[in-house]
């Protein structure tokens, strides 16, 4: 526990690699047992269940628990296009990986409020094509108990701090919150601080890193330039009770875990 929170940390690094089973033990040995499951295929192949089964007893048998898992980028960008038949299709997509995070039991599905905003395409139209998709998968999500957390994105797609409130609030359903990424947020014309406190009682999920304010570096905290006292100020005053879950790539895939446990002290001194 970190400030009463618990530390928990994103897939990320094995983003690139075949296999993530044989890496779990890395986690646990750090001592974190709470993931975000950042990506499926070829890690979990939901449509095996014996791999959905083997993933689940291998998380079990080491005490660690999904708490998230990250929508694919492909759905993501298709459930903002502008083409209905697009966004049909992406919805279905969601849909499956909705189920996906009840069969890991996890809890969140994390997803980008909007897509990318094309050559000639207002944001506006892409927030109301993204809206229209989440409205329709949130109903769903809630009947699996899977709740959405919309994550801010960099200016490039539609979903920065603001449009991602927006969103929030104009869906309104109980199993809809935010997702605050640090790092999209400090490279967004604002800070980790002031998008916290924008979002407030909204947030449900955490993605952690740090950055020099131009780069999107998922680097560990301290390592750039986010004020992480008053981060740790800022989530203690909003009662956020939610898991502390690190994005960040590390040095290496194997190192990164003991590197996450390796701020504790640092960031509860900070707190």
């Amino acid at each position: 526990m970190m400030n009463g929170l618990e530390l928990g940390m994103s897939t990320l690094p094995w983003y690139y690699e075949p296999e993530l089973v044989a890496n779990l033990p890395l986690i646990v040995e750090a001592g974190i047992y709470s993931i975000e499951l950042r990506r499926l295929a070829p890690h979990v192949d939901v449509a095996d269940r014996a791999s959905v089964r083997g993933f689940t007893t291998a998380c079990r048998n080491l005490g660690l628990a999904v708490n998230s898992v990250h929508m694919p980028r492909e759905a993501i960008f298709g459930m903002s296009d502008l083409d209905a038949s697009v966004r049909e299709r992406a919805v279905q997509e969601a849909k499956g990986v909705a189920e996906a995070v009840a069969a890991v039991g996890g809890r969140i599905l994390v997803t980008h409020t909007g897509g990318l905003i094309g050559e000639g395409i207002a944001r506006e139209q892409v927030y109301e094509a993204s809206r229209e998709s989440l409205a329709k998968l949130a109903p769903f999500c809630a009947h699996l108990g899977v709740s959405i957390g919309l994550e801010n994105t960099l200016p490039r797609e539609c979903g920065i701090v603001d449009e991602q409130v927006r969103m929030c609030d104009s869906l309104n359903l109980p199993n809809v919150g935010c997702c605050l990424d640090t790092s999209h947020a400090n490279l967004a014309g604002g800070d980790p601080v002031q998008a916290l406190r924008r979002i407030g009682s909204r947030l449900i999920a955490l993605h952690v890193s740090d950055n020099d304010g131009e780069r999107d570096m998922h680097a560990l905290p301290g390592e750039g330039n986010v004020d992480w006292t008053a981060f740790l100020h800022q989530l203690e005053a909003i009662g956020y009770g939610g898991v502390f879950t690190m994005e960040v790539r590390g040095s290496t895939p194997r190192t990164a875990p003991a590197e996450i446990a390796g701020l504790r002290g640092s960031l509860v001194l900070q707190g």
